[in-house]
């Protein structure tokens, strides 16, 4: 996948998990595939998906065009929400919309158990 990719990030949620789900205020406006993997997907994702998605993008420093054609599964996956938003519990849907060269949509549901001090 080239940095020509346009991608923009959308989060509903959805209290008990049905197909009720309702725009919550976490959205990221469009922009290029770099931008996505050095700003949003290295500060939240990858170091939870690399637990439990070996096979995910990992990178040191800064990612570089292209994302290479690959499979992975996610299995149980935990993520350390640190840098994250505050998430009530319930179920949350991550749409990822590749919206140039090709239109492509990506659906994630996750549940979210919020636990420990606030």
């Amino acid at each position: 996948m080239s940095n020509n990719y346009i991608i923009e990030v959308n989060v509903l949620k959805s209290v008990s998990g049905n197909d009720r789900y309702i725009p919550t205020a976490i959205k990221m406006p469009p922009n290029n595939l770099e931008y996505y993997m050095n700003n949003v997907y290295k500060l939240y994702l990858m170091e939870g998906l690399s637990k439990c998605a070996p096979n995910s993008p990992q990178f040191k420093t800064e990612f570089k065009a292209p994302l290479t054609k690959r499979r992975f599964e996610l299995n149980k996956c935990g993520a350390n929400t640190t840098n994250w938003p505050y998430l009530n519990s319930g179920f949350y849907k991550l749409q990822i919309l590749f919206l140039r060269p090709n239109n492509i949509t990506i659906e994630v549901v996750a549940k979210v158990t919020t636990t420990g001090n606030l």
